[in-house]
């Protein structure tokens, strides 16, 4: 996986189903959660990465969080297909695309987040459907973009800067469904669709 420059990201609020689930995160919070998100992926064992898995093998990796994290695809245009069980408590989080910064200086960091912004900026051809269903009235189908300012990461030594589209959905009906999305920038596509066992 490339840490400096990893295309992801993308955020929709959307709510299927009736329950017992925790509420779906505000849209304010997605920068501050994307950048959670990125700890996530950039910390995981190397091994069992999310982000590197293709079957959805390693998808319940470090939840320790409050919302259950998906992950984007490390290929460029091949349709990823993964399959997860996710608890029904916690909404679901991920990136129709995103990019991050990392840096040993603060400096740096802010300096590539000004080009980072216009990459995002360019991103196309957003799409999310959700048990093979788009977004219903009043769901942006292409998500809500969430940035979070370069921070530092004592435990790294680094500094970490993200910037994406995003997207939660919470299922309150427990049993199989299907969240799928793709999107453009340049020349890396995200294409990626999760078979999931909600429990």
């Amino acid at each position: 996986m490339k840490h400096r420059r990893t295309p992801f990201a993308l955020l929709a609020l959307l709510n299927f189903g009736a329950a017992q689930a925790a509420p779906a995160p505000a849209p304010s919070t997605y920068g501050a959660l994307g950048g959670q998100w990125w700890l996530w992926a950039l910390t995981a064992p190397s091994d069992r990465n999310p982000v590197n898995d293709l079957t959805g093998k390693h998808c319940d990796v470090n939840k320790t969080h409050p919302v259950f994290f998906l992950a984007q695809s490390p290929r460029n245009g091949t349709l990823v297909r993964r399959t997860c069980t996710v608890p029904a408590d916690k909404p679901l989080f991920f990136p129709l695309y995103t990019q991050s910064v990392v840096r040993e200086t603060k400096a740096g960091c802010e300096d590539r987040m000004q080009t980072l912004k216009l990459d995002m900026d360019a991103v196309t051809d957003l799409q999310l459907s959700v048990d093979a269903q788009a977004p219903s009235a009043g769901m942006p189908l292409n998500g809500t973009r969430g940035t979070m300012a370069c921070t530092y990461l004592p435990d790294l030594g680094v500094w970490l800067g993200t910037d994406g589209y995003w997207a939660s959905v919470t299922f309150d009906q427990p049993g199989k469904h299907t969240v799928a999305w793709s999107g453009v920038t340049g020349r890396f596509r995200q294409n990626v669709r999760y078979t999931l066992t909600v429990r």
